[in-house]
């Protein structure tokens, strides 16, 4: 049984942000996922790590999402790294061929370290 849908966007320093996907990623949860990646982008950050550690699933709406999230961000001359996706996960990616475009990390400190971003955590 999963997790009920969850989303956490925390910013870090040097215009970086993480966003922790908890539950399924999929056509209900997509849109949430996109517009926080939007508000992010909106408000200057530019270096984004999804954390998908805690994703239960990930569907091709989510698939969809984390491509757009990519595409975006490298639009407003940033990156994205997704971290801590489960072998299922990343047996999609593969299988949609987007591991030739997503970056992944076996964790969120490996994507922090891949973007050049260190702690601590800055509020804003």
């Amino acid at each position: 049984m999963s997790q009920p849908f969850q989303l956490r966007l925390e910013r870090l320093a040097r215009r970086a942000c993480v966003v922790t996907v908890m539950g399924d990623l999929d056509l209900a949860n997509a849109p949430e996922v996109r517009r926080a990646i939007s508000t992010a982008l909106g408000e200057g950050e530019r270096l984004i790590v999804i954390d998908l550690s805690e994703a239960d699933f990930v569907d091709s709406s989510g698939l969809g999402a984390l491509t757009w999230a990519q595409l975006r961000a490298r639009a407003a001359g940033g990156d994205v790294r997704v971290a801590g996706a489960h072998d299922d996960v990343i047996r999609a990616i593969a299988l949609a061929n987007l591991d030739t475009v997503l970056s992944l990390d076996d964790n969120r400190d490996a994507s922090l370290a891949q973007l050049g971003v260190s702690w601590p955590r800055v509020s804003r």
